[in-house]
């Protein structure tokens, strides 16, 4: 937070962005936060961000990227990349990107948060899995461990290895995608 030039935060509404962004507005009073909007019910976070900028307070800005804003970049992505990169979300990255660098030089991120604080629904579906399927839990670790022997047993490249090393993870292993 400490600058020579004017900084604001990206702002999708989840709980990692809007951490940072409260957080930030203890050290500035005039935060401007950016978000991208989708025309696509479901997958159009702009509302939920829309809402943590009035409660802070916010100069907020939202772009709204359509399937023909998509269908454009691409080319343009795939030179910048210069390599296979599966992250769908580098195309609103980079039209919210655009639209920052108008208003401000630095802007900080949630980026990872939900990574790291199991902030996506589908961590707590494993967890929660896993202790309803507590006194099952032998069958389970039984279940994991001859997937595991199977997945060993296979050479590498065999199509099909990734997979059932993924499924011998118990759930707690899944989520932090290690073994």
């Amino acid at each position: 937070m400490i600058s020579d030039v004017p900084i604001g935060a990206f702002l999708s509404g989840g709980v990692d962005s809007s951490a940072v962004s409260v957080l930030m507005t203890k050290f500035t009073d005039h935060l401007k936060t950016f978000t991208i909007g989708l025309n696509e019910v479901g997958y159009d976070e702009s509302p939920y961000a829309r809402e943590v900028a009035d409660i802070i307070q916010s100069d907020h800005f939202e772009k709204i990227v359509t399937p023909d804003h998509m269908e454009n970049l691409l080319p343009k992505l795939v030179w910048h990349y210069d390599e296979p990169f599966a992250d769908s979300s580098a195309v609103p990255t980079y039209y919210i990107s655009n639209v920052i660098r108008n208003h401000v030089t630095v802007a900080l991120s949630g980026d990872g948060g939900d990574e790291v604080f199991g902030g996506y629904q589908r961590y707590g579906d494993i967890v929660k899995y896993d202790m309803d399927f507590e006194s099952a839990n032998f069958v389970q670790k039984g279940i994991r461990a001859g997937i595991k022997k199977v997945g060993a047993k296979l050479p590498h490249g065999f199509a099909g290895k990734n997979y059932l090393n993924y499924k011998s993870l118990d759930p707690l292993q899944k989520i932090l995608q290690y073994d």
